[in-house]
């Protein structure tokens, strides 16, 4: 019997990808979208948004994890934390691409509201990891305070962006 008549895939086997092949995937196409805005800005929706500021944070941002990860030994990958990180990237990369920062009212508001919400599970993610904390109160209070500075930086990114500061 070759091994062409062996099935691939069989029925009682499901297709599963590993979750940090699905976090890659997320980074990569936030990366590809970038960069065709580089080459095509008018085309990816980023035309006058700030292009340059977006081609310095996305990249350290969708890589600053991993390389503090491989720089420590790698322990134990944060793959929660990491994968919060990337929301606020992605969404703002496909609200851009597809235009809905022009076509939707405050939909800068609501971005800046996922952004927050994304960093807040990245700080609590990460904090968790890295002080072993299962939960409870004193979590909860570096959480709010590492996420109110993360949402603050946001902010100030973005309102520098907008005012061109």
């Amino acid at each position: 019997m070759s091994l062409i008549a062996i099935p691939a895939v069989t029925a009682s086997r499901r297709l599963r990808l590993d979750p940090l092949a699905w976090l890659t995937a997320g980074k990569v196409t936030v990366g590809c979208v970038l960069a065709s805005s580089f080459v095509v800005p008018a085309a990816g929706g980023f035309h006058g948004q700030a292009l340059w500021l977006r081609g310095v944070v996305y990249p350290i941002g969708l890589t600053v994890l991993p390389l503090i990860w491989a720089a420590r030994g790698r322990g134990r990958y944060p793959l929660a934390a990491d994968a919060y990180l990337l929301v606020p990237f992605a969404f703002d990369a496909a609200g851009n691409s597809l235009g809905l920062y022009g076509r939707i009212d405050n939909f800068d508001n609501f971005s800046h509201l996922v952004g927050t919400i994304a960093l807040t599970g990245f700080a609590g993610a990460l904090l968790a990891g890295l002080l072993g904390f299962a939960g409870g109160f004193p979590l909860r209070l570096i959480v709010l305070a590492v996420a109110g500075a993360l949402g603050w930086m946001w902010l100030n990114a973005r309102t520098r962006e907008w005012y061109g500061a």
